[in-house]
């Protein structure tokens, strides 16, 4: 709860009921007929610290798998992250490590050159974890790194044509979780 008041600047004075009240409204918890309050999927997926710890989405943690080579034959490193989506700066900063660089000397700083953007990094590992379809089970969103490229993949199809995705408006198949990740 610490780190969701930090995150979304509620002031440590807010009441216990205030912070359950707002956790409520964004439907990250659920109150209960006994009084007390269950965590929804939406919850233990962006704010969960192990999401074994909820078998309905435990299989959606994030996994990451360095190949040697163009294809997926050798598996040199695979890891997954059980943290929720909303902590993945490690799962951001474990991809970049993997990922080829050059190091290049620009005026008097030795600066690293990535492969791939840092922000485009980043934005296709939001939209793969915001956009998955999870009402598939047993199989949950992945990154494959691979000589020369990097795949996204999550469970589901694109809600928008891929020959369209330039000209059509977006869509979202989970606006809460989009909303709040925003």
């Amino acid at each position: 709860m610490d780190w969701y008041r930090q995150e979304f600047d509620i002031p440590q004075t807010a009441s216990t009921q205030q912070t359950l009240h707002l956790l409520a409204s964004e439907q990250l918890i659920i109150a209960q007929d006994a009084g007390n309050y269950a965590i929804t999927n939406l919850g233990a997926l962006l704010f969960a610290r192990d999401l074994n710890d909820f078998p309905t989405v435990a299989r959606k943690a994030l996994r990451v798998i360095r190949y040697d080579g163009p294809s997926p034959i050798s598996p040199s490193r695979s890891k997954t992250f059980f943290s929720g989506y909303a902590k993945l700066d490690q799962a951001l900063e474990y991809v970049e490590a993997l990922l080829p660089g050059q190091e290049v000397i620009q005026g008097a700083r030795r600066v690293t050159l990535r492969m791939f953007p840092h922000m485009a990094i980043r934005e296709l590992m939001a939209n793969m974890l915001i956009h998955q379809d999870f009402s598939i089970t047993g199989t949950g969103p992945m990154i494959c790194i691979f000589d020369g490229r990097i795949e996204f993949t999550n469970p589901g199809s694109s809600l928008v044509d891929v020959a369209r995705l330039l000209n059509d408006p977006p869509h979202s198949r989970n606006e809460k979780m989009a909303a709040i990740c925003r």
